[in-house]
C-alpha cells in the first residue's frame, strides 16, 4: 500500500492540474480570480455549485462548529480543487484566503461534461481528487491520534513536502 508521502510525491501540487493540463480552452474560459487576504470565497451552507481550482495564494477550507468555533479541514495550494461533490445540497465547508489567492470557479455542470467527453481530463481530476481525498484522510486520523504539539509538526512537515 502506498503511503501519503509517497502518494505526495507522485502527485505534487499542481502536478496533476496545470493550466496547461486543461488543453487549450484555458480552464473553460474562466479567468481567475484575485481575492485579497482574508476574504470569504465561498459560505458554508451556500448552494453555489462552483469548483473552484487554485491558481496562487493559500486558502482554508473550514467547517463552523455549532457553538461559533471554527473546524480547518484543509488548506488548499496551487492545483488543488475545492468544493467537488458528489451530490447536490449546500456547501458543507467555508473557503476564504489566507494570502493574495487566484481561483478558477468553474460551474460543475460544466466540468462533469468535460470529464465525460474527454478522457484524459477526467483522469487527470480522477488523481487529483484521490490525492486530496487521501490527505484529508491523514489529517482525520492525525486530529484523532496526535497531540496538539504533533498535530502541529506534522502540518508543517505536510506543508513543506507539498510545496516542495
Amino acid at each position: 500500500m502506498q503511503t501519503l508521502l509517497e502518494f505526495m510525491r507522485s502527485h505534487p501540487v499542481g502536478g496533476t492540474l496545470s493550466k496547461n493540463g486543461w488543453g487549450n480552452n484555458d480552464f473553460f474560459g474562466a479567468t481567475a480570480k484575485i481575492y485579497k487576504p482574508h476574504s470569504v470565497i465561498s459560505r458554508q451552507d451556500d448552494h453555489n455549485d462552483g469548483i473552484f481550482v487554485v491558481k496562487s495564494g493559500w486558502a482554508i477550507l473550514y467547517h463552523v462548529l455549532p457553538d461559533g468555533e471554527r473546524q480547518i479541514i484543509d488548506t488548499p495550494l496551487k492545483g488543488d480543487i475545492v468544493g467537488f461533490r458528489g451530490v447536490d445540497g449546500p456547501r458543507l465547508a467555508s473557503l476564504a484566503s489566507i494570502t493574495e489567492l487566484a481561483v478558477y470557479e468553474i460551474p460543475r455542470k460544466e466540468l462533469l461534461e468535460a470529464i465525460l467527453s474527454r478522457g484524459h481530463l477526467g483522469k487527470k481530476i480522477a488523481c487529483s481528487l484521490a490525492r486530496l481525498n487521501a490527505i484529508l484522510a491523514e489529517h482525520l486520523m492525525n486530529t484523532g491520534r496526535r497531540n496538539a504539539m504533533r498535530r502541529t509538526a506534522h502540518f508543517l512537515l505536510e506543508l513543506e513536502e507539498r510545496l516542495s
